[in-house]
């Protein structure tokens, strides 16, 4: 998909990876947006997406009518980004403007705002301004992780109903808590929120090339998950 889009005053158009049919091999496929925007929305020209789990457990058909519920085929898939603001609707935040570099999770199930593509559309609450010392290669694949982490911490309908951070910095004191997984995608996150919401003690496990990570990232203990095969490992 390196081939350039085409701007005009009505439309962008611009190339996809979509899914021709359940458990088939993505394609490239032409798409289009119209401009400028809806309100309140913004396109926004992706430079780095990342694959999550839900991406290729759909291309491969564990749930065939997510593809009907989002519009048929070809379909495109992708929920975490980042980018450059190319253009903005009517009462778009204050603070945003076309250019900025921007991290986000897209809209998986609404083709213009799946991320797998030139460019998408998505609502301009949704961006967030990437800091100038992350790449977009690393803005790409926190929001999904980041948002997974914190629904499991903070959610008090799916989660454990903690005051996030930015509510208590204590909400974990004299507690602590297990991150299983401490060097993967939300393990990563959870030791940091949980550092953050101020856990007495944060306990995790990894694989042993990683322990020191995940102990730069919080963890005041980190177990070599080849070795640490008990729950009694984990409460000494």
């Amino acid at each position: 998909m390196s081939a350039p889009a085409v701007t005009s005053s009505t439309s962008v158009e611009f190339f996809a990876a979509a899914v021709p049919a359940v458990g088939a091999a993505p394609v490239v496929v032409a798409r289009s947006l119209p401009l400028p925007p809806r309100p309140g929305d913004a396109v926004v020209r992706v430079t780095a997406t990342s694959i999550n789990p839900v991406d290729w457990k759909l291309q491969r058909g564990l749930q065939p009518s997510f593809f009907d519920r989002a519009g048929g085929f070809p379909a495109v898939l992708g929920s975490d980004a980042a980018g450059e603001v190319t253009a903005l609707g009517p009462d778009a935040p204050a603070g945003l403007h076309v250019g900025d570099r921007v991290f986000f999770q897209g809209l998986l199930g609404d083709y213009d705002g799946s991320t797998f593509q030139q460019f998408c559309r998505v609502p301009a609450d949704l961006l967030a301004h990437t800091p100038p010392n992350v790449s977009d290669d690393q803005a790409a694949g926190i929001s999904l992780a980041t948002v997974a982490a914190a629904v499991s911490l903070y959610d008090e309908r799916m989660g454990h109903g903690l005051p996030p951070p930015w509510v208590s910095s204590a909400a974990g004191a004299g507690r602590a808590i297990v991150v299983l997984g401490g060097a993967a995608s939300v393990g990563q996150y959870a030791v940091q929120l949980a550092r953050l919401s101020g856990f007495t003690r944060i306990v995790a496990n990894a694989g042993a090339a990683n322990c020191e990570l995940v102990k730069s990232l919080g963890a005041h203990v980190v177990l070599d998950r080849s070795t640490a095969a008990t729950a009694d490992d984990y409460v000494r």
